[in-house]
């Protein structure tokens, strides 16, 4: 996962570099960035909680190496859905705009500030009342009662769950009202004539793929998170940790960086925006103006 999302940074990054990218592909960076911090933070797992934690094997770190660990992790795993649902939103809103990205550029800032700042906010306030702990797989905003007996932290992992849960409901109407759209425009291609017909075939064409990439990271949305989701509900409504699910949550949020890896190439667009080359004016494939009046 770790090196997935690496990839990914390097390719956008590296090889294409910032001037060249869109905001679709920017957003994709800082989402990948996200998930390296997270990746990382699943990597070290065991090794940064304090020795002597017992039921951990091969804790070899302390009080403050966890803290780090919890900290980075939390707002790493805040943000990242915060950026999955951003690419349906994105999807909507360029549509609605004909695919002109100069009218909706404005929407970017906001959507990194909604991505980084309330995360930070909320690890800096769980860092501060000591609710990262060493936890089932590694260090991080503890709310079992196993290990946090406090109930008042509880209720604010429940809306911070609450926030994750309705980033994935927003995801997932937008995409059926951008598949709404489409059949709006279909109406529109069958009643058009002549130049205007053309148009709103191309329009329809674009829409089209935008509404099936945005739908397979839908899909692919879900799936990484509905483990983590039944866990929490299964936790809340029992008040026992169902360990089978939350084994396989685990799994599935160490493999985020591959399932975006594999989905960002599945629905691949051009990587790199071409700039304009410049022509010299002394380039002989090309005749001048001077050549031309003396001919």
């Amino acid at each position: 996962s770790f090196l997935s999302s690496l990839w990914i940074i390097y390719s956008l990054l590296i090889r294409c570099g910032k001037k060249r990218l869109t905001m679709y592909h920017r957003l994709i960076l800082s989402a990948a960035f996200c998930l390296n911090i997270l990746s990382f933070c699943l990597f070290l797992g065991t090794w940064a909680m304090p020795v002597g934690t017992l039921w951990a094997v091969g804790a070899a770190g302390n009080e403050n190496t966890c803290t780090a660990q919890g900290f980075l992790y939390d707002w790493a795993y805040v943000a990242f859905p915060f950026y999955y649902a951003s690419f349906s939103v994105l999807a909507l809103v360029s549509v609605k705009n004909n695919f002109k990205e100069e009218k909706y550029a404005w929407i970017e800032k906001w959507i990194h500030l909604g991505a980084y700042v309330p995360p930070l906010i909320f690890v800096i306030y769980a860092t501060v009342k000591g609710w990262i702990k060493a936890g089932v797989a590694l260090c991080t905003f503890t709310y079992y009662i196993e290990v946090n007996p406090d109930m008042s932290h509880r209720i604010f992992h429940k809306v911070l769950m609450g926030v994750q849960f309705v980033e994935l409901l927003v995801a997932t109407i937008t995409i059926a009202y951008l598949w709404f759209n489409f059949t709006k425009i279909q109406s529109s291609i069958d009643a058009a004539i002549g130049m205007k017909k053309i148009k709103e075939e191309a329009r329809k064409q674009r829409t089209r793929d935008v509404a099936i990439q945005s739908g397979i990271y839908l899909v692919s949305f879900w799936f990484m998170y509905i483990a983590n989701i039944v866990s929490m509900f299964i936790y809340y409504f029992s008040d026992h940790m169902p360990y089978n699910t939350e084994i396989v949550a685990n799994i599935i949020t160490g493999t985020q960086g591959i399932i975006l890896l594999g989905v960002y190439y599945g629905v691949k667009q051009n990587d790199c925006v071409k700039l304009p080359t410049r022509v010299s004016i002394h380039d002989e494939r090309y005749d001048t103006v001077s050549k031309i009046r003396a001919n």
